[in-house]
């Protein structure tokens, strides 16, 4: 009897497995998939498929979430995620890899203050009842590559300010978004890399560790390279509640072994594009 139980589990398991990689399979997945996002979000939600073998991974491609206008605010070509079925179960997203190629955020601060993000997600609207537990987030072997933020800011005039960081690729040992016993969002980062329209920056090369928590980020960055500088920064930046008068303020200590005047000129008028030397920051 128990020979046959263990026999029939066998089969119901891979029947399962068969099902889950097959097309139906991915297309009963990828309704579900979208359902869940359009409880989540005010606004539109397109996948434009879903495969792999779905008890251990997940590829999505052609994901777009866009304001219920359609102006977009996130598109992934290609996101390939890959985890444990029993963390599932156990409501524990734990990711042992993640793959994102070419995503695209679009963040925009409306005329009533807030973003287009805190709309879409409603993060405005009140919430009822206790507060829940904060379920484990947790991804290892982040991995994206050609990423664009697009962030646009309302002037005192009332007109639009674009920055645009691009070319983002970074290589993230650890990204631990939400944690039972903890508020904070935590980075280890291996690699990173982006350039920023305004002011005019470009970061080759970082690695260590960054932390959000509140109205602050604290960064430990053991290595630090631009163009033609290099070396190392510490230090936090607080806003808000965490910062005195509400203006936002540095705390940066920084050794830089090689420094270029040119990666700095967008910080001290009047720097030569030519020449460098060694610096180091406290304050």
């Amino acid at each position: 009897t128990v020979e046959l139980v263990a026999g029939l589990v066998v089969v119901v398991l891979a029947a399962t497995a068969a099902f889950l990689a097959s097309g139906p399979g991915h297309a009963l997945a990828r309704h579900f998939a979208v359902a869940a996002l359009e409880r989540v979000v005010d606004g539109q939600v397109r996948i434009g498929s879903l495969g792999g073998p779905l008890w251990r991974a997940v590829e999505l491609k052609g994901v777009e979430l866009s304001m219920p206008d359609g102006q977009p605010v996130l598109r992934i070509p290609r996101l390939e995620v890959h985890y444990a079925l029993t963390d599932l179960l156990r409501r524990r997203f734990v990711a042992s890899r993640v793959e994102l190629d070419g995503p695209v955020v679009v963040l925009e601060e409306g005329a009533d203050g807030h973003t287009n993000i805190e709309h879409l997600f409603r993060l405005l609207e009140p919430r009822s009842g206790p507060p829940g537990r904060r379920p484990l987030v947790d991804l290892r072997g982040v991995v994206l590559s050609n990423g664009t933020f697009v962030l646009r800011e309302r002037t005192d005039s009332g007109t639009m300010r674009e920055r645009r960081f691009s070319g983002i690729g970074f290589d993230l040992a650890r990204l631990r978004v939400s944690h039972p016993d903890s508020v904070g969002i935590v980075a280890d980062i291996h690699r990173l890399a982006v350039a920023v329209s305004d002011p005019a920056v470009r970061v080759t090369d970082a690695s260590g560790r960054v932390a959000i928590e509140g109205d602050s980020v604290r960064f430990d960055l053991t290595r630090v390279t631009l163009p033609g500088t290099s070396g190392v920064a510490h230090g936090v930046v607080r806003w808000g509640k965490g910062a005195e008068s509400g203006r936002a303020k540095l705390d940066l200590a920084t050794n830089l072994r090689r420094a270029s005047f040119a990666d700095f000129r967008w910080v001290v008028d009047g720097l030569p594009e030519a020449g460098g030397g060694r610096i180091e920051v406290r304050g």
